[in-house]
This record gives C-alpha cells, structure tokens and sequence, in this order.
C-alpha cells in the first residue's frame, strides 16, 4: 500500500513540473472485519463478541468461580455463537 501511495504522489508532482511539492492526500480503509470469537475486556468487565443479546457480558463483581462457569458456558454455547459477519 505504501508503495502505491509513494507512486501516485510521484505521478502528481512530475505531472506538476515540481519534484519536491507536497501533496495531500486521504486514505479510507474499510476495518470492519469481524473475528468470531469472544474477547474478554477486563479493562470494561465485560465479555464481547457474541451475538445479541449476549454480545455484552458483565463480569464486574464475579468472583473466579463465577467466572469461570461463565467461560464454560460460552464454550459449550449456552450464549449462542460467536457473531459473525451476516
């Protein structure tokens, strides 16, 4: 990607007569690829990633055991799959 960027900011400045003039330009990237898999946000506790209504879990104030049979049941698909991309 970089060198198709540093190619067309060549074309534009020898199309313009000067080498050293500076271009501006914006790129858009399209990042909405969905992994299907749950994350655990502990800096938010809470569990991401599944599909609705379960795609926001609360771990706040769950103790390890809890948690842990949390964790199990995702596994064993208690909360549904991972989300996909539909």
């Amino acid at each position: 990607m970089v060198d198709l960027i540093v190619d067309r900011i060549s074309k534009i400045r020898v199309g313009c007569g000067d080498l050293s003039m500076k271009v501006a330009f914006t790129v858009g990237v399209d990042a909405t690829c969905l992994v299907p898999a749950w994350q655990v946000d502990d800096s938010h506790d809470v569990i991401v990633g599944g599909e609705a209504p379960s795609h926001f879990l609360q771990m706040k104030d769950k103790c390890a055991v809890e948690l842990k049979e949390i964790l199990q049941e995702y596994k064993d698909g208690k909360y549904g799959d991972p989300a996909t991309e539909g």
